[in-house]
């Protein structure tokens, strides 16, 4: 059976971006099952329904309590009355959610079925660049998905800049088993590539996505 719980990294995670989601409801039907309300999804969704945040996305998944692996997840969808509404989970154990005022007001619920035997299983919210590319990201995009991390840091950061991490640029994450790519004055750590602010500034060159790119996320400090 799989338990939701929720760990003081999650809470200092959370609560960077907003309030906390409330404590899901389990099935009756399937232990595995968590049921959480859309309403609490949709409050957090709108706050990047604006064109300074139209690059960004909340992506939700679980990760194990001890561990901080992810948590495997069979299925996701979301709930009416009228239908079951299907949800995409990635490679990387995540999803995000439209923003339907729609699915609010019919009270809505985001089911979330685990595979067994996952145990205790904490919410990770991460704040991420949609991935609005093919195989390269333009130079003007990089700019772009750069200033409005930057932007959503400084307002969610305006009541607890004394806990704000300092957002140095963007960086690219790389799957276990590709090599990141070299690029002229760039850092490479681990499997990300990090591109600073004045990087960034003094590009104005494509990057290419080799095989092995995820996502990209802000490089905070």
């Amino acid at each position: 059976m799989t338990k939701f719980k929720w760990s003081l990294l999650v809470l200092i995670t959370l609560v960077f971006s907003f309030p906390i989601l409330a404590v899901p409801e389990k099935s009756s039907e399937n232990p595995d099952q968590l049921i959480f309300s859309y309403s609490d999804f949709y409050s957090h969704l709108r706050k990047l329904d604006t064109e300074e945040l139209d690059a960004l996305q909340f992506a939700f998944g679980f990760a194990q309590h001890q561990s901080k692996k992810p948590c495997a997840i069979k299925n996701v969808f979301i709930h009416t009355q009228k239908q079951d509404i299907p949800v995409t989970v990635d490679t990387l154990q995540r999803f995000t959610l439209p923003k339907e005022k729609a699915l609010k007001l019919a009270n809505a619920t985001v089911n979330v079925q685990f595979s067994p035997n996952q145990g205790d299983c904490d919410m990770s919210v991460l704040i991420l660049a949609k991935p609005n590319w093919e195989t390269q990201i333009s130079s003007e995009q990089l700019n772009k998905i750069d200033g409005q991390f930057r932007t959503f840091f400084k307002e969610v950061g305006s009541f607890l800049s004394f806990l704000m991490p300092e957002t140095k640029g963007i960086q690219l994450h790389y799957d276990m088993a590709s090599s990141v790519p070299n690029l002229n004055n760039a850092t490479k750590q681990d499997k990300r590539l990090l591109l600073s602010k004045d990087w960034l500034g003094a590009n104005t060159e494509a990057v290419e996505l080799t095989p092995g790119f995820e996502y990209i996320s802000a490089w905070v400090d």
